[in-house]
Order: C-alpha cells, then structure tokens, then sequence
C-alpha cells in the first residue's frame, strides 16, 4: 500500500485487493459506474458490473469499458429488450454486437 492511499477512499487504493474488497461494499449506481467503467484491473471492473441494477448505466459500461470481458458481461447483464436491441444496431464495439 502506497502512503498515499491513507488519503484516499479504498475504491481508489493502489492495491487491487483493497479495491475489490471495497467495491463489494458499494451500493452507489455512479461511483459503480465510474470503477466499472474505468479499474486497472478487470476483477474490479467485474465486481462492479455485477452490483449495477441499472438497465442504461449497464449499457454505458458495454459501451465504454477498457475490458472487453467487461463489455460482454454487462451485455449479459442487460435485460431489457430495446436496450439489447440498441445495441446491437449501434455499438461501436464490434464485440458487444
């Protein structure tokens, strides 16, 4: 653990245990968002997908995640039908189509 990770909140530790642990913890659909979207580490990233409730934040992270493994689970995750069809007609991600 960094010194500097005394002074930030544990999502954000350099140590990716410490952020998977505390992303366990995180009911807030952004701040969700935010690690699923964006983590080093796919784990994380990962976790956090599979605590979004939210239809359109899910679609967001197909979209827009730098892991491909995550992109497809929050497709999977996706049950709303239009949305699912959305995306396969625009996605930009080949992968996610």
């Amino acid at each position: 653990m960094a010194i500097s990770d005394v002074f930030r909140p544990k999502r954000r530790s350099s140590d990716r245990e410490v952020r998977l642990k505390a992303v366990k913890g995180i009911t807030d659909q952004p701040i969700l968002l935010e690690i699923a979207k964006a983590d080093s580490d796919r784990r994380v990233c990962k976790e956090a997908v599979q605590r979004l409730t939210d239809p359109k934040m899910l679609e967001e992270v197909a979209c827009t995640a730098s892991h491909e493994v995550v992109r497809r689970l929050a497709v999977k995750r996706i049950d709303d039908q239009a949305i699912l069809a959305d995306l396969a007609r625009t996605a930009a991600v080949w992968s996610v189509r």
